[in-house]
């Protein structure tokens, strides 16, 4: 396995307390030559793939460390999105393009079609796609109270898990190092992982498929005709998958899905003649 490149984004910004305990762990990897942060300056979350057009970006340079750590990593905070920041650090802040992006790891899940493709982290991870970069995107499970207690900022409750942040994300680089051990992005153009939030050496690693999953309402009026984000129920399809990442994370797996992007659909040919008949006023 040769020395990388490595930049890691995520859609959390600087708070999240994932952040460096998955920095620490990458850059004391024997195949990390080069370690380089470049994420939002605040939280981003639920902005999928969008880039900042009108707008000028900032990247203000930024030294990742903790106070006990025995390292320091030099990166950027940029008041954009996570796409706009893996953009950044592929394009523009360093003299070398990456060899891989690592973006999270989201607080949260991000398993099933309807959660991946609103992701700002799986967005990062796309957006890395785009500049033929490999990518992979960490999400973890979290359990209600400590999501509620990322949502109100509780470093109380959050200060408490250091050993659980820890070993997310020193789990999340033993899912690197195999990917690249076994030249996985020969068969995908990026990878989505979500990890369990009770996890051992005794956790079962699928590799799996999108669960179709859809939304009921993802917006509650809270005023006439004012509207806030609040997700109420997620449908999936029964598809009777036992390999779906909604379906493996559920059985408290963690879950591997290879991605390829293929926006073509296949319409059979009697579709196409059809079409071809029909009179040309309903055109």
């Amino acid at each position: 396995m040769q020395n990388l490149s490595i930049l890691i984004t995520n859609d959390d910004g600087p708070a999240s307390p994932f952040l460096l305990p998955l920095i620490g762990s990458i850059i004391e990897q024997p195949w990390c030559r080069e370690l380089h942060v470049v994420i939002p300056d605040r939280e981003q979350s639920w902005i999928a793939k969008a880039t900042s057009r009108f707008s000028t970006l900032i990247a203000r340079p930024h030294c990742f460390k903790t106070l006990t750590s025995k390292w320091s990593c030099d990166g950027h905070l940029v008041n954009g999105t996570p796409a706009d920041c893996c953009s950044l650090g592929i394009n523009n802040l360093y003299s070398r393009r990456p060899n891989l992006v690592i973006s999270g790891i989201n607080m949260g899940t991000n398993a099933g079609t309807a959660f991946l493709l609103s992701s700002g982290t799986v967005g990062a991870a796309i957006e890395a796609n785009l500049y033929k970069v490999k990518s992979i995107a960490f999400s973890a499970h979290l359990p209600p109270h400590i999501f509620q207690a990322w949502r109100e900022r509780r470093e109380d409750v959050l200060s408490e898990l250091h050993e659980e942040w820890k070993d997310i994300a020193s789990l999340c680089t033993q899912i690197t190092s195999k990917l690249l051990a076994t030249d996985a992005w020969d068969y995908a153009m990026l990878y989505s992982a979500n990890i369990p939030w009770e996890t051992n050496a005794d956790t079962k690693c699928k590799f799996t498929s999108v669960t179709p999953t859809f939304f009921q309402r993802l917006f509650v009026e809270t005023a006439p005709l004012e509207f806030e984000h609040s997700v109420r129920g997620l449908q999936s399809e029964d598809d009777g998958n036992p390999l779906g990442d909604v379906e493996v994370l559920s059985a408290n797996a963690i879950s591997i899905t290879p991605i390829k992007f293929d926006l073509t659909a296949s319409l059979p040919e009697f579709f196409v003649k059809k079409f071809a008949q029909r009179p040309k006023e309903v055109l």
